[in-house]
C-alpha cells in the first residue's frame, strides 16, 4: 500500500494540533485499513509526522517491539529535480513476521540510488520478469 493520512495534524498550515485536530481521526482510519491491506506500506507526510510512533501505535497496537517495522527519512524534492522546496517524510512499514528486511540494504540508500533518474518507462515498473533498469548518474542529470 502506498499511501498518506492527512498531514493538517501535523502540519503548520494545519496549526500543528496533533491528535487534538478533528482530521486526526482519519489517521486512526488509515492504519486500521492499512493492516487489514497488506504488509508492506509506504507512508508520504509532512516532515514533523512522527512515522515511528504512529506505526508502534497503530500497527503494532502500542508494543514498540511489536512485528511491524519501519525505516523512514525526511526527501528534500530539489534532489530529484523538482522545483518545490517542500521536504516530505517517506516511512517504510513491514509486518516482519511476513517480510523480512535485507539489513545490508539502508533505506537512505535506496532513497540515494533514486536521485539518479531510472530512463524507464512508466510500463517497465510493470512486469512479469525482473525488469532490466538503467540509471543516469546524477551528475549528469542535475545541474547546480
Amino acid at each position: 500500500m502506498l499511501a498518506g493520512a492527512p498531514c493538517q495534524p501535523y502540519s503548520r498550515m494545519g496549526l500543528s494540533l496533533g491528535e487534538e485536530d478533528e482530521r486526526f481521526g482519519c489517521h486512526e482510519k488509515y492504519y486500521e485499513q492499512a493492516e487489514e491491506s497488506g504488509d508492506i506500506h509506504v507512508i508520504e507526510n509532512v516532515p514533523e509526522y512522527p512515522v515511528k510512533s504512529m506505526v508502534d501505535r497503530f500497527l503494532n497496537h502500542g508494543d514498540e517491539n511489536g512485528p511491524w517495522k519501519c525505516e523512514y527519512a525526511q526527501v528534500d524534492p530539489r534532489l530529484f529535480g523538482f522545483s518545490t522546496a517542500r521536504p516530505r517524510v517517506y516511512g517504510l512499514a513491514w509486518n516482519s513476521n511476513v517480510v523480512q528486511w535485507d539489513p545490508k540494504f539502508e533505506f537512505l540508500e535506496i532513497l540515494e540510488c533514486l536521485k539518479a533518474q531510472p530512463c524507464m518507462e512508466a510500463k517497465d515498473y510493470f512486469w512479469m520478469s525482473l525488469p532490466k533498469p538503467t540509471m543516469t548518474p546524477a551528475d549528469e542529470t542535475y545541474h547546480k
